[in-house]
């Protein structure tokens, strides 16, 4: 019995050895959100798994001997868990790793640790492209990104919005950044791509991230990276319904009707009063101005009297300047109401993903229809993605990621090509009298109706026939946007694909070879058609010899791409780490186009041109360009701490001469992460802390057309070799249109940067950087002697500086498990100045934009000053006397030079033009955003700012009209311009046929501060247990609101339509409420 005891106490030991167990648990972030695809790894051993899309993880047959597990995720912090024998299940939450330090960021060819990359690069998340509501991912980066300036010159659904990197860098030259798709540059429609299928933005701001990217690159390097299948195969289904308003508000100006006729009034008899000839006495020139107002034929308003009065009386009263109080309202149409309602806007996505030991797969579909906020105006686009990667072996990868999209776009004429035309509904709504209505009205005010019922539109030409019209209307006869909005066709059909593939070969340890190949095809339709019965094409408008006109613009690009990369990634002694990239690439891309307009439609509302008899344009054309390309990059890092890059590359570009068609390019970086160091980690309070600085070059080789051209603005090609165009009118023949130099050669960006990032206390993680940009032998169109046949030459001559700061501060204010809260700052300020000039005006010392073939009469190109400084004239107030605009000019000596003193003139054209110290460019832009969770609610915001710099108004220029005699209306400040009774007063006076009182000057400059709330999104999702019950993994609902609204220093402008202070009657930006629906299966 004894011996039977002692064998089985030295039993126990081994079978305690050979017992086995199971655990399970989840593993969830602080605020309790479970982490998918976290690696639970036992210690000791070979047991090892990882969560499931729910955090659920289960490890089986684990023995005794397993005491510790280790958790890691990227982006969290590693635990350790000790497993004790009388324990099987785990819950457990990770930390949020130190500012992200170990986050892999998408970089030019590959990825890095954002703890040893050199370069500059701010990442938007899926989460944040999520929460907006945007139709485009142009539109997804306001207020997220430092060092990125927005601009939109229009709201028109699906259109995009400009974007710079760190200022403009060019004149002559596009100054858009480069875009990248899944890691090959992209010449696609950006626009085509849903923000759905997106699950990370990279920008790539300064040499180190963009040189190898080479000569495309000088205006920085926007990365995008679509979502690929992961975890379990899983459907998820997003909808999204809601409604579009008017985002901003309409400029104040005067609708009421009586306020206009009387303001009105006051234009005609200040016109009597100052008339050279026989100029009335104020009384006298009151009661002319009543009698002038209405009349057949005769009358400034003609039959458009809104009021009717009793015989005998006026409908201003000429002594008192006011309405009649007898003056009964006969009509009233406020064009804006008619023309701009609250609109839909509906996006379905489906999208089935998942992943096996082998393959990622991901296919998506998604169907968006908004109808924006303006009649006949809208966007449809169905989109179709598929992403498959599949490892066959260990030494064998490969994938293919293809994109549909078919887009259909409506629109209206708007800025975009046509500011200031009659055509411009958004220029008519704001600028229309409200004296003029929409539909034809009888005596008695009634609606005149056609045959039909139906209402008659007025064209504003009694010279067609009385039934349609009211009278001649001085504000664009024979126009009515409203009814040729219903009766005109615009729009635009576009097909994109784009296509990807790879093969990816792993021949010996940490060697990697990958072959890409990459084919971008986008097809449109534009058709514009103006109807033959009325407007600037109809019969009814009095082109009775064009009756009706249709153009038909068909474009194809397509753009092939194939690179072959090599790397090698190595670690030498667990201190130095090396990785090599050797690469070489072929870019060639070929767009066709074609152009036919035909006259004179014989059947109304048939708009193909099967059914027009006269061809009025036919045009075919072909453009190519090619890029070869061979670059490298090493990176090396020494235990983390001690960081350096160099890259190098070589282009060669087909729209240079052989002679100068290659550039070269590079950069070397060099960063130092002090938190490494002993010093550091014992401060306590400083969890991560580099430094870091970068230097090289990039190129831009995006040269446009001058003015003057065949196509102003649009990509030049062929900018070495002349080129011709055949003129149509008279004697057919070929005129020269653009002058070639075959010297010209690449734009030469060089670009410092220096910058400190890290986190401090674990809850304030920030990022500041300096950087200079100097862009030399910049591409000017220099004017040349007439005789030439052309205005301008293009020359490599001239230099601007670029030197500015951002920063980027993000704060955990709260984070336990149930709560969380974070807040978030950046912003951006930079300088530009000009350094050198072509030769031909170092002596004088600058260089008229005009000259040169680019837009912006308000600015001069002058060495050692901001190229966006105002160069204007000074306005100088109303003279009191009389109510004339008063400008400065300069007082000149017996030789003709400026004393230096100043005199007022009221004489515009003798004024003189001054630097005004105030500049186009703002001293900060940036964003503001935070995120508040609280169990399964969220909430987040994002808007935008600006403060500093100048915008000049064009717009509130063209409403404060003192010599209205197209009969238009004016904005509210009008009614403090100048009258006998009203002396001492900064606004000029009205008077019919005086155009010096707005006349360009400073006067119409103002301070572009401005504060955007783009984005607030509320929403809750339900428990997981909850939904589990109904075999679902996830639903959450929210609402969100997109611009939400915007103060600027003036109601109804918008300081952000383009990035050198100008203003447009354009489409206004949509405010969009939706309620939104997500659900997992």
């Amino acid at each position: 019995m004894k011996k039977l005891l002692l064998f089985t106490a030295c039993l126990l030991p081994a079978l305690a050895l050979f017992a086995q167990r199971t655990i399970t648990g989840k593993v969830t972030d602080e605020t309790g959100k479970p982490i998918p695809k976290a690696s639970v790894q036992v210690t000791g051993g070979p047991w090892g798994t990882s969560t499931d899309d729910n955090g659920f993880f289960r490890l089986a047959d684990l023995p005794a001997s397993a005491v510790t597990m280790v958790i890691t995720s990227i982006n969290y912090q590693p635990l350790t868990v000790a497993l004790t024998a009388s324990r099987s299940s785990y819950e457990v939450s990770l930390r949020t790793s130190d500012v992200k330090m170990d986050e892999v960021v998408v970089v030019a060819y590959g990825t890095a640790k954002r703890k040893t990359f050199t370069g500059s690069v701010s990442n938007i998340n899926s989460a944040d492209i999520s929460k907006q509501q945007v139709s485009t991912i142009s539109r997804a980066f306001d207020g997220l990104i430092p060092g990125v300036q927005v601009a939109s010159a229009s709201g028109q659904p699906g259109s995009g919005q400009a974007l710079v990197l760190r200022g403009v860098g060019s004149f002559s030259l596009a100054t858009a950044p480069l875009w990248v798709v899944d890691g090959v540059p992209y010449n696609g429609d950006i626009n085509a791509i849903n923000p759905a299928d997106v699950e990370s933005i990279s920008v790539q701001k300064g040499a180190t991230a963009t040189s190898l990217y080479g000569s495309r690159a000088t205006n920085g390097v926007i990365i995008v990276t679509t979502k690929r299948g992961k975890g379990k195969p899983k459907f998820e289904l997003q909808a999204r319904a809601g409604i579009n308003d008017r985002s901003t508000s309409e400029y104040d100006v005067i609708r009421d009707p009586a306020t206009f006729l009387e303001l009105y009034w006051l234009n005609l008899k200040h016109e009597a009063m100052f008339r050279v000839t026989n100029p009335l006495s104020e009384q006298a020139a009151g009661q002319f101005a009543s009698g002038a107002m209405f009349g057949a034929g005769n009358g400034r308003l003609d039959r458009y009297q809104q009021y009717s009065v009793p015989a005998g009386q006026f409908v201003i009263d000429p002594s008192t300047g006011k309405l009649n109080s007898n003056a009964n309202l006969l009509y009233y149409d406020d064009w804006e109401d008619i023309m701009i309602d609250r609109r839909s806007r509906q996006e379905y996505i489906g999208t089935l993903s998942g992943s096996s030991d082998k393959t990622t797969y991901l296919i998506s579909a998604g169907y968006l229809n908004d109808e924006g906020i303006a009649i006949k105006t809208g966007f449809e686009r169905l989109t179709a993605r598929v992403n498959i990667e599949n490892n066959l072996n260990k030494w064998l990868r490969f994938g293919l990621g293809t994109n549909y999209s078919r887009s259909e776009q409506f629109n209206t004429q708007d800025a975009a090509n046509a500011n200031a035309s009659y055509q411009n509904m958004f220029f008519w709504t704001r600028n229309v009298s409200p004296a003029y209505p929409v539909w034809v009205r009888d005596a008695s005010g009634n609606f005149k109706l056609d045959a039909r019922g139906n209402r008659i539109y007025d064209f504003g030409s009694k010279s067609v026939t009385d039934t349609n019209s009211m009278g001649t209307r001085r504000f664009s006869a024979t126009d009515n946007p409203r009814a040729t909005l219903d009766l005109d066709e615009r729009n635009r059909t576009a097909d994109n694909v784009n296509a990807r593939t790879f093969i990816e070969l792993r021949p010996i340890e940490n060697l990697t070879v990958t072959l890409n190949y990459t084919l971008d095809y986008l097809g449109s339709r534009t058709t514009t058609n103006q109807n033959l019965l009325y407007g600037v094409a109809g019969i009814g408008g009095g082109q009775v010899n064009v009756q009706g006109r249709g153009t038909i613009a068909n474009f194809k690009s397509r753009t092939e791409l194939t690179n072959q990369l090599v790397n090698y990634k190595r670690t030498f002694g667990n201190a130095h780490n090396f990785e090599v990239l050797g690469g070489h690439e072929s870019y060639k891309l070929v767009n066709e186009a074609s152009t036919a307009t035909k006259e004179v439609f014989m059947i109304p509302g048939m708009s193909e041109h099967a059914s027009a008899a006269r061809v009025t344009e036919s045009q075919t054309g072909e453009t190519n360009h090619a890029i070869e390309s061979y670059f490298t990059r090493l990176q090396y890092d020494f235990k983390n701490k001690f960081l350096a890059s160099g890259s190098f590359r070589r282009d060669g570009s087909s729209r240079f001469h052989s002679d100068n068609r290659w550039g070269s390019f590079w950069s070397v970086g060099v960063g130092y992460v002090l938190s490494e160091e002993s010093f550091i980690r014992k401060a306590g309070f400083v969890n991560y802390l580099k430094v870091k600085a970068g230097y090289g070059t990039t190129g831009n080789e995006g040269l446009l057309y001058p003015a003057g051209t065949a196509n102003p603005n649009g990509i030049n090609y062929y900018p070495y070799i002349n080129q011709y165009v055949v003129n149509t009118t008279g004697t057919p023949n070929i005129l020269l249109d653009y002058r070639g130099n075959k010297n010209i050669t690449w734009e030469n960006n060089e670009n410092l940067d220096i910058g400190l990032e890290g986190t401090i206390f674990r809850k304030l993680q920030f990022s500041f950087e300096y950087y200079s940009r100097n862009i030399s032998d910049m591409l000017f169109n220099v004017p040349v002697a007439l005789s030439t046949g052309v205005q301008f030459e293009t020359r490599n001559s001239g230099t601007i500086n670029i030197k500015g700061f951002e920063f980027d501060l993000n704060y955990t204010v709260v984070q336990t498990r149930d709560l969380r809260w974070s807040i978030g700052l950046n912003g951006n300020h930079y300088n530009t100045i000009t350094k050198e000039l072509p030769e031909e005006f170092t002596a004088q010392g600058y260089l008229p934009r005009g000259r040169a073939g680019l837009p912006g009469g308000n600015f001069r190109i002058a060495i050692d000053k901001d190229p966006y400084e105002y160069f204007t004239w000074a306005y100088g107030g109303a003279d009191p006397s009389n109510g004339l605009a008063l400008y400065y000019r300069d007082e000149l000596g017996a030789n003709g030079v400026a004393t230096g003193k100043r005199t007022l003139t009221a004489d515009w054209s003798t004024a003189t033009r001054y630097y005004t110290g105030k500049s186009a460019i703002p001293d900060v832009t940036g964003g503001i955003n935070t995120t508040l969770r609280y169990r399964e609610f969220d909430f987040s915001a994002i808007a935008a700012y600006g403060l500093g710099g100048w915008t000049f108004d064009v717009t509130y220029q063209g409403l404060m009209s003192t010599g209205n005699n197209d009969i238009t209306t004016w904005h509210k400040d009008m009614l403090k311009s100048w009258t006998t009774s009203n002396p001492n007063t900064t606004v000029p006076r009205l008077s019919e046929n005086y155009t010096n009182g707005n006349a360009t000057s400073d006067r119409f400059l103002i301070k572009s501060d401005f504060f955007a709330l783009r984005n607030i999104t509320f929403g809750y999702t339900v428990p997981t247990k909850t939904v589990e019950k109904y075999g679902l993994t996830n639903i959450r609902a929210y609402v969100v609101a997109d611009n939400v609204f915007l103060q600027t220093r003036r109601q109804g402008l918008d300081v952000r339509q383009n990035f050198t202070g100008g203003t447009f009657n354009g489409y206004p930006p949509v405010r969009t409420i939706s309620f939104g629906l997500n659900i997992g299966l």
